[in-house]
């Protein structure tokens, strides 16, 4: 791999970063080797501004890219094809603000197909999280844009900037699409993967409100036991034993059987915070 490679290769997988940042990379990957001298790579990114490959980004255009103005001394590049990407999306989002549930299905959509070229920014995502106060099929769009920014492989996450907002919602979407009458596995599912990912202890909440029968806690059990949710859960292991013992208390082989239930979930989230699985590397 040549070096203009190796540098369109950092930008596609770190999106914008710092020109210290990037020359730091390329000479650590390549300790004494020929060509990565610290000239050498200057002139490389120069010669990629001026072919229009990559973007050295205004300090006016910052905020655009999240980067704190206090960063204002320091340069930073972006590819120029995610740029355009930005200025498109940009272009699209005020739809989801707009109550026409055709043009808000289409504009997260449009997020969906680009998704693996360019990267919504914190502000940006707050426009998503407005997309779930519709219908089910725009609201699981909506969630997995959302899950797809807060949990990514390469360890890259991304929040909505307004954190409170998006559990607010997600506690919402839970009480439209959690319960027994309009109950949607899927969102029910993904619900509890964001608000785990967020360590938020409405995921203990939503819990207890699925104990209520044995029919539904079997049916969402597996929902509880998966990657995310464990720290949330056991934050909460005050609360859930202490439901534990009023469950068993009643001696109903219902509520006994709901508390084992209860019992191998914490089980399964004491041992996932213990040993938590590892994020694969691209």
């Amino acid at each position: 791999m040549n070096i203009d490679t190796e540098i369109i290769e950092i930008l596609e997988n770190n999106g914008v970063i710092r020109r210290r940042d990037l020359i730091q990379m390329l000479m650590l990957g390549h300790p004494n080797e020929r060509g990565y001298t610290l000239p050498t790579l200057n002139r490389k990114i120069k010669q990629l501004k001026y072919t229009g490959q990559i973007l050295e980004i205004d300090s006016d255009q910052y905020s655009n890219y999240e980067i704190p103005t206090s960063k204002k001394r320091a340069t930073y590049f972006v590819l120029n094809s995610v740029d355009d990407y930005r200025k498109f999306i940009d272009e699209i989002l005020p739809h989801l603000k707009s109550n026409n549930e055709a043009a808000i299905l289409a504009t997260l959509n449009e997020i969906e197909r680009y998704r693996e070229k360019y990267r919504l920014n914190p502000t940006q995502l707050n426009s998503v999280v407005l997309a779930l106060d519709y219908d089910h099929i725009i609201v699981e769009k909506a969630l997995w844009i959302l899950f797809y920014h807060l949990y990514a492989e390469n360890g890259k996450t991304i929040k909505p900037s307004d954190t409170d907002v998006l559990i607010k919602k997600l506690k919402d979407v839970l009480s439209r699409f959690g319960g027994d009458d309009d109950f949607n596995s899927n969102i029910h599912q993904r619900c509890l993967d964001l608000l785990g990912l967020l360590k938020d202890p409405n995921v203990v909440d939503q819990l207890i409100k699925d104990t209520k029968t044995l029919k539904k806690l079997l049916a969402v059990k597996s929902h509880y036991e998966g990657r995310f949710t464990g720290e949330s859960i056991e934050t909460q292991k005050k609360v859930l034993f202490e439901l534990e013992i009023e469950l068993r208390t009643t001696k109903s082989d219902e509520n006994t059987q709901i508390a084992d239930i209860i019992s191998e979930i914490r089980s399964i989230a004491s041992g996932s915070v213990l040993y938590p699985q590892k994020k694969k590397g691209r």
